[in-house]
């Protein structure tokens, strides 16, 4: 079966989905979550070792003693300089391990200004993530 990955129903007027959709298993899956879903989104995503994951505003906070030590899956993580619910140098220290597949799109992206919510700034950065991994 298929799955639309999260990010792609919000933009779905960016996206075109016959590319987010994801038929060959866990290495074609990119998890996406916002706060606690960020938080099943990595666990999840980079214990199956999916393609990527998106992780915005979240997870709050990262438990290090769950990410697993692999570089297969590319992280793309989203928050707000003044989020309450995370620390943006937390999820830094957290996914540093991870190496950048793609330096303009993976890794650890603080929005200026911005607290515990989605805005336009986190989604043009989600786009570009999920562009960089192959949806168009």
């Amino acid at each position: 079966s298929s799955a639309v990955c999260a990010p792609c129903v919000s933009w779905s007027q960016q996206v075109t989905f016959p590319s987010c959709l994801h038929h060959s298993g866990d290495g074609q899956l990119i998890c996406a979550g916002f706060s606690q879903g960020a938080a099943v989104s990595a666990y999840t995503g980079l214990r199956r070792q999916c393609l990527g994951v998106l992780l915005l505003g979240g997870p709050c906070p990262p438990r290090d003693s769950l990410l697993p030590a692999h570089n297969r899956t590319r992280v793309c993580a989203i928050v707000g300089s003044t989020d309450h619910c995370v620390a943006h140098q937390e999820l830094t220290a957290a996914f540093e391990k991870y190496p950048s597949h793609d330096a303009a799109v993976d890794g650890v992206h603080v929005i200026p200004g911005q607290g515990h919510v989605v805005s336009s700034a986190t989604e043009d950065t989600g786009l570009r993530f999920l562009r960089s991994c192959g949806c168009t």
